[in-house]
């Protein structure tokens, strides 16, 4: 399996849209890896996580044939990880010579704003070219070859946010955005699991922060229960991902923290195949 990361940053992207604190400045004076864009990924060219408004620059800074796609899962609604207008682009006359609809895994929020959006541009023949289907947590599907298991992410109280093992091969990928501390219960499904690749929410970089996002701290503390729990081993990657210019380490900065807790440290294009 292979994980291409598009965009790694959280909802305000880095440099951030306004800001002008220390930590924007500086990304906007390096450059190259400190530039993050909202985050994305993309599982054996087959299999999209989320789908930001940045998907657009996406698709051209790492040349993506998006109207290929038959598969996406989505986390939860927040903008900076659905932005659905953007999917009504996949029909006439705004996209031509697709053959095959794009199948959007998400929520129960996420299904209702597909809904939504259908009632808003009064045009049914969307459902030609994008189906939707809930995702429930610990009730694993089948899409594309892979099988995927939905797990309930610490993020919010308005709707259930989640987050998804993905196996294919004998393989699997711990995709783990956006996610506080996990739920006992998403630990416990975890154990029926041995990840190759563990790529986890970063979001406060080396502060342990608590709350609907982890910091290194956290990160390594699941880290250590994953391998002490036979979820992960010695061969196991893990990645850190999903980063906020609040948590202050640029990627030069953060690359050197998060080796010495055992973490490679994601940025934008960065692709891991394992």
């Amino acid at each position: 399996m292979k994980i291409k990361y598009l965009g790694t940053a959280a909802a305000e992207g880095w440099p951030a849209l306004f800001c002008s604190c220390q930590a924007c400045e500086k990304a906007r004076q390096r450059g190259g890896r400190n530039i993050r864009t909202r985050s994305q990924a993309l599982v054996d060219g087959a299999l999209l996580l989320d789908f930001p408004a940045d998907s657009y620059s996406h698709m051209l800074q790492h040349g993506l044939r998006l109207g290929q796609l038959r598969s996406l899962l989505i986390t939860h609604s927040h903008d900076d990880h659905f932005y659905p207008m953007d999917l009504f682009m996949r029909m006439k006359p705004y996209a031509h010579g697709l053959t095959a609809p794009l199948r959007v895994y998400g929520n129960q929020q996420v299904c209702a704003l597909l809904e939504e959006a259908v009632e808003r541009f009064s045009n049914e023949e969307i459902r030609n070219w994008i189906s939707w289907q809930e995702a429930t947590p610990f009730q694993p599907f089948e899409t594309e070859g892979y099988r995927v298991t939905p797990l309930p992410a610490n993020h919010m109280k308005t709707e259930q946010a989640l987050f998804y093992a993905i196996e294919k091969g004998g393989k699997a990928l711990l995709y783990a955005h956006d996610t506080g501390a996990l739920f006992p219960e998403a630990l416990e499904a975890l154990k029926g699991f041995r990840f190759q690749l563990a790529s986890l929410d970063c979001t406060h970089g080396p502060a342990d922060c608590g709350g609907t996002h982890m910091g290194l701290e956290e990160d390594a503390s699941l880290r250590r229960w994953m391998l002490e729990n036979g979820c992960a081993g010695e061969d196991t990657v893990f990645l850190l991902n999903h980063f906020s210019h609040n948590g202050g380490f640029i990627y030069d900065e953060m690359k050197e923290e998060a080796a010495r807790y055992g973490f490679l440290t994601s940025y934008d294009g960065m692709e891991v195949e394992f």
